[in-house]
């Protein structure tokens, strides 16, 4: 069997970013079950073991992965595409495959907010990795497409 320079190596731990949620269940699988370590050996490469690293967003897990901290980080396509877009040249930071696919909500205590039509230039929307996480990006483009629609028929409904 032939296995790539990299696969040679004796590495005992994967270690593996991701942030915390129901969309890193197979990572949790994987961990549970052994399963990295289980497929190493069936490749007659040396077993590693999966660690999971907590991290507490998509900018700190792109900064773990440049920093050499950990070896690959799970999570949306939005925060890849821009590390891959930043580091061309670089780094050469590639995608594997995808994870899962989830469903995003915008979730208010005020009653009156039921679309993003609703919102006045006095309501505030919290977001984490503004600018970088797959919520901002998705909010940018749907903010921008509201825009348009209103700029066209002068009305936000």
């Amino acid at each position: 069997m032939t296995v790539s320079a990299h696969a040679e190596d004796k590495v005992s731990e994967f270690r593996v970013g991701r942030q915390p949620g129901l969309i890193y269940l197979p990572l949790y699988v994987m961990e549970d079950q052994n399963l990295l370590a289980k497929n190493c050996e069936r490749l007659g490469i040396a077993p590693a073991n999966l660690r999971l690293v907590n991290l507490g967003s998509a900018s700190a897990i792109s900064e773990t992965l440049l920093s050499g901290s950990v070896d690959a980080v799970s999570g949306a396509i939005t925060p890849l595409l821009t590390l891959w877009d930043k580091t061309r040249g670089a780094q050469k930071v590639k995608a594997i495959a995808s994870l899962s696919n989830s469903v995003l909500y915008l979730n208010s205590n005020d009653p009156k907010l039921q679309s993003l039509r609703d919102f006045t230039d006095q309501d505030r929307i919290a977001l984490s990795g503004v600018g970088f996480s797959m919520q901002s990006t998705l909010l940018q483009m749907a903010a921008v497409r509201l825009s348009a629609k209103v700029r066209k028929s002068g009305s936000t409904r």
